[in-house]
């Protein structure tokens, strides 16, 4: 009888693939001298790792047990593989002393370690150098006979591992800790348990206890854990002492443990260049992932992250964001997005390098433009920034980012020194460069050098300056050339005239007091022309 399942071991491992063709001979016409068979291969495998791993520290002629331990925890096999070879070895024990001595029971045990190789085959061949061979895909397991059973055995979905190339799973976004998987422990132990999930389905017909479970050649602590594992999916259900399938969940979890070989392969195939940024924004598993339906939601954080790294990439070498979107995938709802999940992951004590980069060049963008005299809401508009992007510069405790505030001041400084030096009168100033009151007085107190020079060129200057223009021209037109408000020169009379009245000397005190001596001037010539006291005050614009 030639093999249809264990085909790939001709090449690979004669010896073993010699022992497989007697195994599939002896399973139909014998099932129980299985048994034998069953431990000579096994322990051909497992002596081919030690030869193929170069491992000398394992003594060839131990025990398989300690053997397989050994392999494990040097790392030349992992946990999981260790698992399924004892438990295939266990079984291969219960077969051997089996006080069933029933053709059912036989058959029944032959096809459990049947399937059991099989799979372990497999792994062997795909961990130890089987991709050398180009070997088409597994083999779909087809059990060589189900007598007296008409139920239809569910079939162990086929994933493909990749090797390890993210450091968070890429199902749950859980830190992985795993050298080996894309997944972590958790995660990867729902790929990794289920075939002997399946194996039980296919089993148990109704309820079924722990000790079932252990009958099929499972170790004790590895029940309990898988029973542990599967209640707290919902996919067994506890009846009184002993479970039962959840059937209305099986199928659901099927496919998610396929979904979960699927993304794996995806974004492997993304990280290696074959899936371009374009090409995986328009499939499902993005889509999905962003509309945040699991367990895609990691698809789209994962390809979000490669999107802004591309972006941010372009940003530093100074291209402008309007080009960037223009000639790359990325749009604005993505980068508001982005944005947003990047200041939630912050809050929740993680900081993303890219975040900080994307704040760093925005902030020395916006720095840029508003030292041209743009507005807030120009310079968002121009870089295409959230809304509220400014507001967390101001009050982030990041210290990367800490430098804006300053940085802000500085340049609200420059500007105002500008405009009072072109002339500008505080209104035009502040109202041009989208500045409050309340703000260019923090910026005072907050300087000293600042409010040097504000006072010195802005408020002495142009007092005097006022004065002047007084001599020989009336209240407002003077405001107008020396380019003051008469808002702002009111305040100051009113202050002086109390400070006059209270007899405190200051400069208020002497503005007002030469500000109402040009005036009456002014008010006395008029009155000497023959002009009415209303008439006059009205050419001084003061009220009579």
């Amino acid at each position: 009888m030639t093999t249809t399942l264990f085909d790939f071991l001709i090449n690979f491992n004669p010896e073993a693939y010699e022992i497989a063709l007697q195994i599939e001979d002896e399973i139909t016409s014998s099932p129980a001298s299985i048994k034998t068979y069953a431990t000579t291969f096994l322990e051909c495998i497992v002596d081919d790792m030690l030869l193929k791993s170069g491992n000398k520290n394992i003594n060839p002629y131990a025990n398989f047990t300690p053997k397989v331990k050994k392999l494990s925890m040097f790392g030349v096999i992992k946990y999981s593989f260790e698992t399924q070879l004892i438990n295939a070895y266990k079984l291969r024990n219960t077969a051997h002393y089996s006080l069933k001595k029933t053709a059912d029971e036989d058959k029944r045990l032959a096809l459990e370690l049947y399937e059991k190789l099989f799979h372990i085959a497999w792994r062997y061949f795909e961990e130890f150098g089987g991709n050398e061979y180009d070997y088409l895909g597994k083999p779909k397991f087809i059990p060589p006979f189900r007598e007296n059973d008409e139920k239809e055995l569910v079939e162990v979905p086929h994933i493909e591992r990749m090797e390890k190339i993210f450091d968070h799973c890429i199902i749950c976004g859980r830190k992985n800790n795993s050298h080996y998987h894309n997944l972590c422990s958790d995660c990867n132990n729902k790929i990794e348990h289920v075939e002997d999930v399946i194996n039980m389905k296919n089993h148990f017909e109704g309820n079924f206890t722990k000790r079932n479970i252990v009958d099929l050649g499972y170790s004790k602590p590895y029940s309990d854990a898988l029973v542990r594992e599967l209640l707290n999916e919902n996919l067994i259900l506890k009846v009184d002492k002993s479970y039962c399938f959840n059937d209305e969940l099986f199928d659901d979890y099927l496919k998610e443990i396929e979904l979960y070989g699927e993304i794996e392969l995806v974004l492997s195939e993304f990280a290696s260049g074959k899936l371009t940024l374009k090409d995986i924004k328009k499939s499902d598993y993005y889509i999905k992932g962003k509309d945040s339906i699991k367990p895609f939601t990691q698809v789209y954080k994962i390809v979000s992250d490669a999107i802004f790294k591309e972006f941010i990439s372009q940003l530093s070498l100074g291209i402008e964001i309007s080009e960037i979107m223009e000639n790359t995938t990325i749009t604005e709802d993505e980068i508001i997005s982005w944005y947003n999940m990047q200041l939630k992951m912050l809050e929740d004590g993680i900081k993303n390098q890219d975040f900080i980069n994307y704040n760093k060049i925005s902030i020395d963008s916006f720095i840029k433009l508003r030292a041209q005299g743009k507005t807030q809401k120009e310079i968002i508009d121009n870089l295409h920034l959230p809304e509220d992007i400014v507001e967390f510069w101001l009050n982030t405790h990041v210290k990367e980012l800490d430098y804006f505030k300053e940085s802000l001041d500085d340049t609200n400084m420059d500007l105002i020194l500008k405009a009072i030096s072109e002339n500008k009168t505080k209104t035009e100033f502040l109202d041009n460069f989208d500045i409050s009151q309340d703000e260019l007085n923090c910026l005072l107190d907050k300087y000293p050098e600042f409010n040097k020079i504000y006072t010195r060129d802005y408020i002495i200057k142009r007092r005097k300056d006022f004065l002047f223009y007084l001599n020989e021209n009336n209240y407002e037109n003077s405001i107008e050339k020396a380019h003051l408000y008469k808002k702002e020169v009111d305040e100051w009379l009113n202050i002086g005239r109390k400070d006059f009245e209270l007899r405190h000397p200051g400069e208020l005190c002497e503005f007002y007091r030469d500000t109402i001596e040009k005036l009456m001037k002014h008010y006395v010539k008029y009155r000497v022309n023959a002009l009415s006291k209303g008439e006059a005050a009205r050419k001084i614009n003061q009220s009579p």
